[in-house]
This record gives C-alpha cells, sequence and structure tokens, in this order.
C-alpha cells in the first residue's frame, strides 16, 4: 500500500522531477549538437565578453592568481587575461577578481558573480547591471591600450 502511494505522489508531481530516460544518465543532444535541456543563460555570440539570452553580459576571464598587482594582461577572441593581486587560496583570487572587475568597470560588487570555474583558471563573471557587451569590452580593451 505505501509503495503505490509513493508511486501517486511522484506521477503527481510531473515528470520535471522524474529521472531521465536514457540508461546512462547523460544529456541527449539533438540533431544540432546541442543539449536538450535548457542552460542558465547560454550564450547568444562567441568572445571573451559576450551577452545571454537572459540580458545579461558575460566575461570569459583566464585567471592568473598570485601577481604583484591586479591588471588585464591581453583581451583575445577566446578570454580575457587577468593578473590577480591574491593566491589562489580559500577562493581569495575569486573575491580579488570580483572586486577588480567591478572597479574597472565602475559596478557594484553585488552586479558580478562568478558562474563558472570557481576552482580554475578559466573562469566566467556574469554581469548583471545594464550594461552592453561592446561597452564591456570597450572598457577592458582600454585599460591594455588597445
Amino acid at each position: 500500500m505505501q509503495g503505490r502511494a509513493l508511486v501517486a505522489i511522484i506521477r503527481c508531481l510531473g515528470t520535471s522531477q522524474a529521472m531521465p530516460k536514457n540508461k546512462s544518465g547523460a544529456k541527449q543532444a539533438s540533431k544540432h549538437g546541442k543539449s536538450t535541456e535548457g542552460t542558465k543563460g547560454a550564450e547568444q555570440t562567441a568572445g571573451a565578453v559576450y551577452s545571454t539570452n537572459t540580458g545579461t553580459v558575460a566575461i570569459r576571464v583566464r585567471a592568473k592568481p598570485g601577481a604583484s598587482e591586479s591588471r588585464i594582461t591581453d583581451v583575445s577572441e577566446d578570454s580575457v587575461g587577468v593578473q590577480i593581486a591574491a593566491p589562489p587560496v580559500d577562493g581569495e583570487a575569486n573575491t580579488e577578481l570580483i572586486r577588480f572587475l567591478s572597479k574597472l568597470l565602475n559596478l557594484r560588487k553585488s552586479d558580478l558573480s562568478l558562474e563558472k570555474g570557481s576552482r580554475s583558471k578559466d573562469k566566467v563573471v556574469m554581469i548583471t547591471a545594464q550594461v552592453s557587451a561592446p561597452d564591456v569590452l570597450c572598457l577592458l580593451k582600454k585599460q591594455i591600450g588597445l
């Protein structure tokens, strides 16, 4: 009796709570090679700085922690190189990266968040403030004299 009640409750919750249908539990790809599940803030364009479907701006960062001062080292097609004046210990470099970018872009620290790469050199920083990707890219390039 308890087993049937549990099955009924699971059915009432709907299919969004159900386990994946395929045996491996992996996401299934569509014909175009993209995931069939929605991704949070999927990108609209490629590049180091891009706008997302949710209206936020994302920056791909290549972090270089342990520098003597925080600064932008390069802006390439793939990422923005940033030297960080903090060691990569206990999230200190991530905190310094957010502080440095917020000061550089003249935004509040709460407008920036580390979306991916908390334990990696390759990171994605999301900007929730009302700024455009070209404006952010221009400010970053200005810092290295481009």
